[in-house]
């Protein structure tokens, strides 16, 4: 094996909360409406679970919606809310949510903000993603972007792309959509040898604004892996769906509030648990 990275970053980060199979694992990736410091406490609007398996060289990406109407513990007191509220009670709330609607585990937790996200794409370089709506970013007018392959050449770009919901047909569907194709391009390229022989540049530039509770040596690990097998990662997504309605469900939150929620589809919930659980499982 050719071991790329034996760099040891100063600042520290938590112990890994469980004990895995070293070749399959979910990952978290909770994302958090700010800038700046990661520290800083926000509601979670992109949840992500990445089910890897290093024996098959599969990724299944699952997105829960932010506005999935799921029982939180922990600081929401196992009560119904939306999703992107259990970000509010730490990144643990929010795993062990997504833990009990799936019905797995999830051995670690990687939590990003609009600055973690720029500063990634500014260091692998920019992604390439098919693009099916022309729109005009609501947040960032400086940015339309047309039907057909895109080319997300900055960070800045890449966050307008992502963000944006008003403007997309289905709304907040449609954004997780385009989360996921930037998602996964992201993830071809850091599974790709130009970037794995470039891990340490691209985990100094990301380490003072990202939280996770794998270990660098885990991460370095996992590299060196990928590295001496040389195989193709093949990367697939899902979305759970449900039924949207405002007003309707009650918000533990926010118990006055007249909010956008969606009930999620139980045969939605179990297939996509299920898909999970195949991947771990190397089928």
């Amino acid at each position: 094996m050719k071991t790329i990275y034996t760099y040891k970053i100063k600042k520290s980060v938590s112990s890994e909360a469980k004990s895995s199979d070293a070749n399959v694992f979910n990952i978290y990736i909770s994302g958090i409406d700010t800038y700046g410091s990661i520290s800083t406490v926000s509601r979670s609007d992109v949840n992500i679970i990445l089910t890897v398996n290093m024996n098959t060289h599969k990724i299944l990406m699952t997105t829960t919606p932010r506005d999935s109407y799921v029982q939180i513990p922990d600081g929401g007191a196992n009560q119904y809310d939306k999703l992107t509220h259990a970000g509010i009670y730490g990144v643990e709330t929010s795993e062990k949510t997504l833990e009990n609607l799936y019905g797995i585990d999830i051995n670690y937790y990687a939590r990003i903000n609009f600055t973690t996200f720029m500063n990634l794409i500014d260091a692998i370089g920019g992604v390439t993603v098919y693009n099916d709506q022309a729109f005009t970013s609501y947040t960032n007018s400086n940015y339309s972007f047309e039907v057909g392959n895109v080319n997300l050449s900055s960070g800045e770009e890449a966050l307008a792309f992502v963000r944006e919901r008003y403007s997309l047909d289905n709304g907040d569907y449609d954004r997780g959509n385009n989360q996921i194709k930037v998602v996964q391009a992201i993830v071809n390229k850091l599974t790709s040898l130009s970037s794995i022989t470039n891990y340490s540049t691209i985990i100094s530039t990301l380490q003072d604004s990202i939280q996770t509770d794998m270990s660098l040596d885990t991460m370095m690990s996992l590299a060196n892996a990928q590295l001496d097998s040389g195989k193709k990662f093949t990367i697939t997504s899902q979305e759970v769906t449900g039924t949207g309605s405002t007003g309707e469900l009650t918000s533990y939150a926010m118990p006055t509030a007249s909010l956008y929620m969606i009930q999620l589809d139980d045969a939605s919930v179990a297939s996509a648990s299920q898909a999970i659980k195949d991947v771990m499982e190397g089928k």
